[in-house]
């Protein structure tokens, strides 16, 4: 009796394991994507819909005009568990010409993409905000297999908040290149003049007045760096 009793307990603790779900076979998911309403020419947002597990450990993105890009980042993610939609996941890029197709690609998971990686991308009119196409899913589904890349952001970097309109000059105290850098944009910093009054930012060239700006974090505007007061939605 005993014998038949310890059978029945084990069988019942094997059919137990059967059903029970593993924390192993967990895995991420997204429902949906859409672009922030005000995303523009010279910032760019999305909404996501998703469940993460626990197991992301980055988050990446890109923002391209044509399959050419111009902004991206690679960082660790502050979104491996959140369930529910998450509101204006930023890309901070440089100010571009008006009715550019712009595409913002991005993925939360492991770097390189792996099968615990969702992704997404989102093409629109950035003077309209007009969509013209969008994805979401689990990788490959948006990439076709193809792995972040991105231009290479040089390792003496700092990243600063633009707190005025500021021209772009050739030189420290030169001439303005035509270009401008609005409130609220952020610039990559590589240099500064010896006087240290200017810096000569990535992407877009030139110099700025740092007399224009504020240090923020890398992640700024990233889930866990809130923007600053004032330049929400911009």
């Amino acid at each position: 009796m005993r014998k038949s009793a310890f059978l029945f307990i084990v069988v019942g603790l094997i059919a137990l394991s059967l059903l029970s779900p593993s924390p192993s076979s967990a895995v991420n998911s997204i429902t949906g994507i859409a672009l922030t309403a005000g995303s523009n020419c010279t910032n760019g947002a999305v909404n996501i819909t998703m469940a993460g597990d626990g197991t992301a450990t980055r988050e990446a993105g890109t923002a391209s005009i044509g399959g050419v890009v111009f902004y991206s980042f690679e960082q660790p993610t502050g979104l491996a568990s959140f369930v529910g939609t998450f509101n204006g996941y930023n890309y901070p890029f440089p100010d571009q010409a008006a009715n550019s197709i712009i595409t913002l690609y991005g993925y939360i998971g492991s770097t390189p993409q792996g099968n615990n990686t969702i992704e997404w991308y989102v093409t629109y009119n950035c003077t309209t905000g007009a969509v013209s196409a969008s994805c979401y899913g689990m990788f490959p589904t948006c990439s076709g297999g193809a792995t972040f890349s991105g231009p290479g952001l040089p390792a003496d970097r700092n990243l600063v908040l633009i707190t005025s309109d500021t021209a772009v000059y050739s030189e420290p105290g030169g001439k303005p290149t035509g270009e401008t850098l609005k409130v609220c944009q952020t610039a990559f910093v590589l240099d500064t003049s010896d006087d240290g009054k200017y810096g000569r930012i990535y992407v877009m060239g030139g110099w700025i007045p740092l007399a224009s700006t504020t240090d923020v974090p890398e992640a700024y505007g990233q889930p866990g760096y809130p923007v600053a007061p004032g330049c929400e939605g911009k």
